[in-house]
């Protein structure tokens, strides 16, 4: 997870940003967790999200969930996805201790 901010400090002395969205330290009510820079090049403007593998295979499910139009048991599956995406920040916590310590 401190990949992901330090891959944010890049943009930030990269390229001129709007906005930063920070659904990590604030996620969604869904479980939804990523960070959104929002950038200017050559006067357009373009998202970048920022997450780590865990959390783009959650969205990519998430993202099929909403898109499509019927889905059997959507209430348990949405249950269900929320559980994993905290497992999933658990996780990316404990990953993140760990690299700590070796790196130490």
């Amino acid at each position: 997870v401190d990949e992901i901010y330090e891959v944010k400090d890049w943009i930030n002395s990269s390229f001129e940003v709007v906005e930063v969205r920070d659904y990590l330290s604030h996620p969604k009510p869904s479980g939804y967790r990523s960070l959104h820079v929002i950038i200017k090049v050559d006067g357009c403007l373009v998202e970048i999200q920022v997450r780590t593998i865990a959390l783009d295979f959650w969205a990519n499910l998430e993202h099929q969930i909403h898109y499509k139009k019927h889905i059997e048991d959507e209430d348990l599956i949405r249950s269900e996805l929320k559980r994993c995406a905290d497992e999933i920040a658990s996780l990316d916590l404990s990953f993140q201790t760990i690299k700590d310590r070796i790196e130490g």
